[in-house]
């Protein structure tokens, strides 16, 4: 059940204490998809991890390159800070995501009820932002 008002994203988005990140995608000046993540920090590493919490693209961009284009975004601004890994769930009824996950690399951690857990690596990330280079020469 989603319990998400606008005063409560306003407040722990933009508040005095931000709790989570967004970008806001556009298309022709019109909002067609966001990235909601924040950094998770590891002790045994002693550094960050991005885990994102939601991704969405509105039905009319998907499998326009947009999606690779916005994960290949959110691995730059890993690199900047220096995490270890992306991290996301994904619903295992959800084929269409499931199969761009594994295609820009994502890999299976393990799968808990009705989720996946996925993970981008460091060397996946590395192949990923390669692969987007060759692809806009």
């Amino acid at each position: 059940m989603l319990h998400a008002t606008v005063e409560k994203l306003q407040h722990s988005l933009f508040g005095e204490t931000p709790f989570a990140r967004v970008l806001l995608v556009e298309q022709s000046d019109q909002g067609v998809g966001v990235p909601l993540y924040y950094f998770r920090y590891s002790s045994f590493q002693a550094r960050p991890g991005l885990w994102l919490d939601d991704l969405y693209l509105i039905p009319a961009v998907r499998h326009q390159g947009m999606g690779t284009a916005l994960m290949i975004h959110l691995v730059r601004i890993v690199q900047q800070v220096n995490c270890t890994h992306i991290a996301w769930t994904a619903s295992v009824n959800n084929a269409s995501g499931i199969r761009f996950y594994e295609k820009i690399g994502g890999t299976v951690l393990e799968q808990r009820q009705d989720l996946f857990y996925f993970q981008l690596d460091e060397a996946s990330m590395r192949s990923l932002v390669h692969q987007g280079a060759i692809a806009a020469a």
